[in-house]
């Protein structure tokens, strides 16, 4: 009963998407229901996450009609409770009344109207991780950095590349702080050590990108 619609106006095969926010404002339009929830292919909504969705889309006068929602990974089927990304809020469910279009050509975000109040969701979205660290960093980091690319290529300037640099220096300390909260004071499920310091890497490796199309 799903409803498939085409990226392109065009049959040509093994197009690549260009510019992601282009194509997540082309669904969203094609979308029939006014409450709109985005989900990549490899996310689902926790239960919690699916009954507060009911919950908000029947209540007649919601409270907001924007909702960040918590990410949370999983590996190996279990949820990990603490990661140096969490809470990792996403703005992934809304009235699209609220909201107007999805922005940039790569880590797409969607644009909300001026003044809309935004609400964060109890439950959880989650993101399944590889099996092994090999896995996780061959199916993601060339394909995160290529992503990168096609960003800076379009949007990068002599300002935003030093913002760039200035806000992975802060990331990085902020991540440092929270790697010691992860192992040394939180309880619960926790990722490998290897998949908390691939961010490391790969914001180190995004800011060399950054410098080097600049």
């Amino acid at each position: 009963g799903v409803r498939v619609t085409k990226q392109f106006d065009n049959d040509i095969p093994h197009q690549r998407i260009v510019n992601f926010g282009e194509a997540c404002t082309r669904l969203m339009n094609e979308a029939k229901y006014t409450w709109y929830l985005r989900l990549d292919s490899d996310e689902r909504m926790s239960p919690e996450a699916i009954e507060e969705i009911r919950a908000i889309v029947t209540d007649p006068h919601p409270k907001y009609r924007v909702y960040r929602t918590p990410r949370a990974y999983m590996w190996r089927g279990k949820v990990i409770h603490d990661s140096i990304t969490y809470p990792n809020l996403h703005i992934r469910f809304f009235n699209r009344d609220a909201a107007t279009t999805w922005t940039k050509v790569s880590h797409e975000r969607i644009q909300i109207k001026d003044d809309e109040p935004i609400g964060v969701m109890k439950g959880a979205m989650l993101v399944p991780i590889a099996d092994t660290y090999e896995e996780w960093d061959r199916s993601h980091f060339k394909r995160a950095l290529n992503w990168d690319r096609l960003h800076f290529e379009d949007s990068i300037t002599f300002s935003r590349w030093v913002y760039a640099v200035f806000h992975t220096a802060a990331t990085l300390a902020v991540f440092s702080v929270r790697l010691f909260r992860v192992y040394l004071i939180s309880k619960g499920n926790k990722l490998p050590i290897r998949y908390e310091l691939w961010r490391f890497k790969y914001l180190i490796a995004t800011t060399f990108l950054a410098t080097w199309i600049m």
